[in-house]
């Protein structure tokens, strides 16, 4: 009985020191909460501007809500120690908005944004850059359905759409928009071995049958690539900027028989297969573009590809060319 009591009265001690430690970690907090200052910003006219919160190194810390001149809320945040953290949720001008816009900074200083209508529902989702640039795949939305999809690339420092998905309500991707599908032999190989790339323009800018397509890549892209943006792709045509070398559907190409038997011969003209064969180990990435090409007009004895017409000095002058680019980036990785 006596140790009972004894056990007893140790449990009652353990519990009361846990409860007092538990308290002087709230009252911590608390104080540490106190220390943070109130910090108020007005407009001109005397209006709340901003209201946020500083530490005792008169840091932002913690939640900032700035406010429309009209002083409804503009936008909400949240830092820790002077770094904004989480989500930038904004406002519309108006009593009681709905979010407009939601931004979630990544890692990387991207930011992820969804932008919403009046109503609440979604209505384009995808990242901007640091320099507010979209990139990457955007989604957009109509009655709560993806409408369409772009992927968007930066191509010296401008935004450009690469490929676009037009969509049905059930999902299926229409025959219009612009874009390709690839296949890659394999993305890691033995020094030695080639990879096979094998394109094919899902859905055509131009034409459905009539296009035609050509791929361009640096011809010794271990050596001298593009820039991840193509900033210098515009050099090629100069002795001292990057060579390049053009690969042609399967229309024209006499090497993959094997390849032009498996295809079939509808699809030859929108598909190209072509080899390349790494000279040093390493990582490294295949960049260049896929570019479809169709006259403006129905020429007799004319061809889509303009290099292909340079014997017609005839009528060279006056034939109209439409094209279009699909840049490309795949990672590569060659071991011993």
């Amino acid at each position: 009985m006596i140790k009972l009591d004894m056990k007893l009265e140790l449990f009652q001690n353990i519990k009361v020191n846990a409860n007092l430690i538990f308290l002087l970690f709230i009252l911590l907090n608390i104080s540490c909460i106190q220390q943070r200052k109130e910090v108020l910003e007005y407009y001109p006219d005397g209006q709340l501007k901003s209201k946020y919160y500083i530490n005792d190194d008169s840091i932002v810390d913690g939640s900032r809500v700035v406010f429309y001149p009209s002083g409804n809320v503009y936008y909400k945040e949240n830092y820790a120690s002077g770094k904004n953290i989480d989500s930038i949720v904004f406002f519309r001008d108006k009593k009681n908005s709905l979010p407009s816009e939601i931004q979630i900074i990544e890692k990387d200083n991207s930011i992820y944004v969804k932008n919403f209508t009046t109503s609440g529902e979604l209505e384009e989702e995808g990242f901007y850059t640091k320099d507010n640039l979209r990139i990457g795949i955007w989604k957009f939305y109509a009655n709560n359905h993806i409408k369409y999809i772009k992927e968007f690339k930066v191509i010296r420092d401008t935004e450009y759409t690469n490929q676009l998905w037009n969509l049905l309500p059930n999902g299926d991707t229409l025959t219009t928009g612009s874009s390709l599908k690839y296949s890659i032999s394999n993305t890691k190989i033995t020094l030695g071995d080639s990879i096979q790339f094998l394109f094919q323009s899902a859905v055509p800018t131009f034409s459905m049958n009539s296009s035609d397509f050509v791929i361009t890549i640096p011809k010794e892209f271990q050596e001298q690539n593009f820039n991840p943006d193509f900033s210098n792709y515009e050099l090629t045509s100069e002795k001292e900027g990057i060579q390049t070398i053009q690969h042609y559907s399967l229309s024209y190409d006499s090497l993959h028989k094997s390849e032009k038997m498996s295809i079939p011969k509808t699809l030859h003209n929108k598909t190209i297969v072509f080899d390349i064969k790494p000279l040093k180990t390493g990582i490294d990435t295949l960049r260049g573009w896929f570019e479809e090409f169709k006259t403006v007009k129905n020429y007799s004895n004319i061809h889509n590809i303009p290099w292909f017409n340079l014997q017609n000095t005839n009528q060279l002058d006056t034939i109209e060319y439409q094209s279009r680019k699909i840049y490309f980036d795949i990672p590569i990785e060659v071991v011993e």
